[in-house]
């Protein structure tokens, strides 16, 4: 099965969590956002339009997946550390997961900014 996304409100329809609340990685589903990324939910490898492709992090995938539902919305630091882990980590980590996620999203329309003393926001 295949989820395309091509707008905010498309993705504030699919919800990839489960009953508990968690973004459930085990599906076989290809998210495609935009027609510039495909991310196959099963194997978190990505790819972008340019052909470069990376195997995301568990919390890679699910900090970019919460920042593209939130689309546009600022995301407190907080808020990613609590969805991409579950458990205090430190802002390093973060910060790395962002620089990860920025690189893979590289000649795509999306980019994300930092909200200084914030968060950070997809745009």
């Amino acid at each position: 099965m295949i989820i395309e996304l091509t707008g905010k409100e498309n993705c504030m329809n699919i919800d990839l969590k489960n009953s508990n609340g968690e973004v459930n990685l085990k599906s076989s589903n290809i998210y495609i956002v935009n027609n510039e990324l495909q991310i196959d939910l099963s194997t978190r490898y990505c790819t972008n339009s340019s052909g470069f492709s990376f195997r995301l992090g568990k919390s890679e995938l699910k900090v970019f997946l919460f920042l593209h539902k939130n689309k546009g919305a600022v995301i407190y630091r907080e808020k990613l550390i609590s969805i991409g882990w579950g458990q205090p980590v430190s802002y390093n980590s973060l910060n790395v997961c962002i620089s990860t996620l920025r690189r893979i999203l590289i000649n795509t329309s999306l980019k994300i900014s930092t909200v200084s003393g914030v968060g950070y926001v997809l745009h």
